[in-house]
């Protein structure tokens, strides 16, 4: 209900990138609680938890966030085996975050990948529930509940445990988040100042909490947002490399709809009854997106940011959803453009709604590449054909 807010502010940004405007949020404190030990590669039913093998993991807890409660997380990072690392990859799981790795994310795949070619690489699991609830199980503010992921940001940056970077170096500090697990990072950088210091970022899927209003409103007619084109031809940064645009909503579908209703303590969030301006209102002030006044700006211009969405699934392995289209007002709302410091790959044959790293998947733009090679050759090497520079030691942050 204020779309003509969201289409000014589209266009100011389509028009100049680069700086977005708003009161800056403070972060929390990181203790860390107890001694470290193993990652459990295997949990009691034998089955994989998602750490990666090798790695030492350690419990925490951050306070301090403004809104929300205390949280208990566990953190896992490779010791430090081999001199100076070349950067350090933080990885973000979709959904709650509760755990290390998902299907999505793949980290049994990228971490030693990275691992090998002398990254550090550290995983997150928040083990008190999702990292978007403020109040234990439930919550009512998404954006005060991400405080918790950027003041890890924040911290593991100062930490020289996890990262070792310095002007000498050049290390680069990176990170990569599937799904909502993008939400984590995209908060951080929109809201909480992480794009002064993070230096490349792969969004996977998403970030698919950019704007929950268009994401939770319901008409009075029972309808919810209209359609958005994803990758319009206007939008320079989107690689199509022969894939058409694509019209999707950014409304939550079945089956995605019951996190952000959980997470805003709103059950009305793209039911059957419509909403009224209250809802929708408080919906978009929790967003990523969502403007605020404040005379802090959060520089994006030195972080390189790529991301990869779905533009069409598999045969048999489910439909689209809103992750391509809830990203894209994401991409829409920091600017556009060839000297901006974004890059969009559709990625076609997905293994299911939000797969650009299955077996099967394809980036047009590179020649057919599988997405997942594709997104571990753009962290490790950059991508020559676009300007998309790898995980190293930003000019801007020197």
């Amino acid at each position: 209900m204020r779309k003509a807010l969201l289409v000014i502010a589209m266009v100011a940004t389509v028009a100049a990138l680069t700086t977005l405007s708003r009161a800056q949020l403070l972060t929390g404190t990181v203790s860390t609680v107890g001694g470290s030990s193993s990652c459990p590669v295997y949990n009691s039913q034998n089955q994989p938890t998602g750490w990666i093998p090798g790695t030492i993991c350690q419990n925490a807890t951050i306070t301090g966030c403004s809104g929300a409660d205390d949280i208990n997380f566990t953190f896992g990072y490779e010791p430090q085996t081999q001199g100076s690392y070349k950067g350090t990859v933080l990885f973000f799981s979709s959904a709650g975050g509760e755990s290390p790795g998902d299907d999505d994310l793949q980290p049994l795949t990228f971490g030693p990948y990275y691992l090998q070619n002398g990254y550090e690489i550290v995983q997150v699991a928040w083990t008190e529930g999702p990292w978007e609830s403020t109040d234990g199980a439930a919550g009512t503010n998404i954006l005060a509940a991400a405080c918790r992921p950027a003041t890890f940001i924040n911290w593991a940056y100062s930490n020289p445990l996890l990262f070792q970077g310095t002007a000498q170096n050049r290390a680069g500090y990176c990170a990569q988040g599937a799904s909502a697990g993008s939400a984590q990072i995209a908060y951080s950088l929109a809201w909480y100042g992480s794009g002064t210091y993070l230096d490349k970022v792969e969004l996977l899927s998403g970030p698919v909490l950019s704007d929950l209003e268009q994401g939770c409103e319901v008409n009075q007619n029972g309808q919810g947002a209209p359609p958005i084109t994803v990758c319009p031809t206007t939008e320079t940064a989107c690689h199509l490399g022969g894939t058409q645009p694509w019209s999707i909503t950014p409304e939550y579908i079945d089956g995605y709809a019951g996190g952000p209703r959980l997470w805003t303590g709103d059950s009305n969030c793209a039911g059957h009854t419509p909403t009224n301006q209250t809802e929708d209102t408080a919906w978009f002030n929790q967003s990523i997106d969502a403007l605020a006044p404040g005379n802090s700006v959060n520089n994006l211009l030195n972080t390189d940011i790529t991301a990869w969405i779905c533009a069409s699934v598999a045969s048999g392995t489910g439909s689209m959803n809103n992750s391509s289209s809830q990203g894209q007002l994401f991409y829409t709302f920091i600017g556009q453009g060839s000297n901006g410091p974004l890059d969009i790959f559709p990625v076609t044959n997905c293994f299911d709604s939000e797969g650009v790293t299955g077996t099967n998947s394809q980036v047009p733009f590179l020649g057919n590449e599988n997405g997942l090679t594709a997104i571990e050759n753009d962290m490790l090497q950059g991508t020559s054909e676009t300007g998309s520079t790898k995980c190293a030691l930003s000019q801007g942050h020197e």
